[in-house]
């Protein structure tokens, strides 16, 4: 009896169903299955299935059988990816197409949000995109941030993935999340003319929404910035705050491309109607005088743009020490967090300026607060390899003792 109860356990040992499966041993699985094992059993180290194992090795038959009992084809392994996304990284048509005839989800996305199609296309395999999309693919599948294909091949400036994508019917008109389409996703001239030729419209846009001006302004990319004016964009197009390209240029201190825009006429943001965008504009520039005027006209000194850009904040970005003083002076909250949960103090830290740190410090700066990804002052500090006054002065508010537990502390609100 104990012989047999000890034969039993051996048979019903995960690690004999997934070895069989692997190898493509189908009486080894039938086995395995038979004695007890647990058909959706998972290995300790990367946690694949029998399933994945046996799709994995292109083990067809075995495939087969374990979909037929049970098998759970949407589990996904350590990595994040459920079989038909292996299946499509290692270029396994035939184990795709027999997952599909058992009713898998071609549009299945694994743990980053990419379905078969996308990662077929990281990969750049025409062959089996071809294929995908015959099989009734999206060539347009979108990520957690609403990028399809061809936006993260634009990205990458992956010039033959871009054209084939477009030929095979991409979107070039596509929005993310974001109101990004594929030309602001460009980086490269001729893949720009391309798409534009492919159908792409320069001042496709939405209201309120990026435009492909203000994006490549605002990446400093020149050549992008040069093309897209002398293709006759609409050179006062805004961002999705509200901001003019001029504007932007000139916020960024960026004079090359501010020139090249007052060279085709193109306008300032109008400051009297745009009073909460002028205040963060003069904060950043250290104009004393027109923010005390627009503080005056009851323009709030803790106002934000659509991205929760502060005064204070603009005034630290731009390490404008004198301005930092005047906006606290006014009774601005140091605490008060822009889009990411930055505070004033993380961003002076993060930037190595120490003195507008000492100063934000001296004035009630809470140098205990997290941002959403959960970092103090002192850990974005010591990630950006900040040295000298910035950590020592966070050092002496004690912020290097503070244990970190990521989105355990609430955040200030306005």
């Amino acid at each position: 009896m104990w012989l047999l109860m000890f034969c039993f356990c051996v048979q019903a040992d995960p690690g004999v169903l997934l070895s069989q499966a692997k190898d493509g041993n189908l009486d080894g699985v039938k086995q395995a299955i038979a004695a007890g094992v647990e058909v959706n059993a998972k290995d300790k180290l990367a946690q694949n299935t029998a399933l994945i194992l046996s799709a994995q090795n292109g083990h067809a038959e075995v495939v087969t059988y374990l979909l037929e009992n049970g098998a759970d084809p949407n589990i996904q392994n350590r990595s994040g990816n459920a079989v038909i996304h292996l299946a499509a990284l290692q270029n396994q048509p035939a184990i795709i197409r027999l997952l599909l005839d058992h009713k898998v989800d071609i549009e299945s996305q694994n743990q980053e949000q990419k379905t078969a199609f996308a990662l077929a296309a990281r990969r750049a395999n025409y062959d089996l995109m071809e294929q995908l999309l015959n099989w009734g693919a999206k060539i347009d599948c979108e990520d957690g941030l609403g990028r399809t294909p061809l936006m993260i091949a634009l990205e990458r400036d992956h010039v033959e993935l871009t054209r084939r994508l477009v030929e095979m019917g991409a979107d070039v008109t596509h929005f993310d999340k974001f109101g990004r389409n594929p030309l602001m996703y460009c980086h490269n001239v001729n893949l720009a003319i391309f798409l534009t030729q492919q159908g792409a419209k320069l001042d496709f846009v939405r209201d309120p929404g990026p435009h492909p001006l203000t994006e490549y302004i605002k990446r400093g990319d020149l050549r992008m910035v040069k093309w897209i004016i002398g293709a006759n964009c609409d050179i006062n197009a805004k961002d999705e705050q509200g901001w003019p390209a001029l504007t932007i240029a000139r916020r960024l201190g960026n004079t090359e491309v501010a020139g090249l825009l007052l060279e085709k006429g193109a306008a300032e943001l109008d400051f009297e109607k745009n009073k909460d965008l002028a205040i963060l504009y003069f904060a950043g520039k250290g104009d004393l005088v027109r923010v005390s005027e627009l503080k005056d006209q009851k323009v709030s000194i803790d106002g934000k743009d659509t991205l929760s850009t502060r005064p204070l904040i603009e005034a630290v970005l731009n390490n404008q020490q004198e301005m930092v003083t005047y906006i606290l002076d006014l009774g601005a909250n140091p605490d008060l967090p822009d889009g990411q949960g930055n505070t004033a103090l993380m961003i002076a830290s993060a930037k190595g300026y120490g003195p507008i740190v000492e100063f934000l410090l001296a004035r009630g700066a809470d140098p205990f607060l997290q941002n959403k990804a959960g970092l103090t002052a002192y850990q974005q500090a010591m990630d950006q390899g900040t040295r000298g006054p910035a950590i020592t002065a966070l050092k002496k508010a004690g912020a290097d003792t503070f244990t970190l537990i990521p989105c355990c502390q609430d955040q200030k609100k306005d």
